[in-house]
């Protein structure tokens, strides 16, 4: 099973990825972001590694409406562009730092 690094500044949002990944088998490592968005891993075994970089839809592209369950009326939902993927691949080597950047944008 692969090993996936969740990186997220909200703890609640934090918890829901790792239990989910959980779940269906996968274990995780996890880093907060600072205010500048970035974070730093230690004790990262050597090897190569492919690094992908993933952002849910930001821009809203119209509204549906939905059934919420606790209330049982109609409500409007926004509709969101699709999701964002970077990747990058990365050597880490012994007692060496490795650095990737990725610079979130609509693309």
């Amino acid at each position: 099973m692969s090993l996936i690094l969740i990186v997220e500044d909200n703890d609640k949002n934090m918890k829901l990825a790792r239990d989910i990944l959980n779940a269906k088998g996968y274990d995780t490592v996890e880093a907060v972001t600072g205010e500048d968005g970035k974070f730093e891993l230690t004790d990262v075994p050597p090897g190569d590694y492919q690094i992908v970089a993933w952002h849910e839809g930001w821009s809203i592209m119209g509204k549906e409406s939905a059934l919420d369950v606790f209330s049982q009326k109609q409500v409007q939902r926004a509709l969101f562009s699709d999701p964002k993927t970077w990747e990058q691949s990365v050597s880490v080597r012994p007692g060496t730092a490795a650095n990737v950047k990725f610079v979130i944008s609509q693309k």
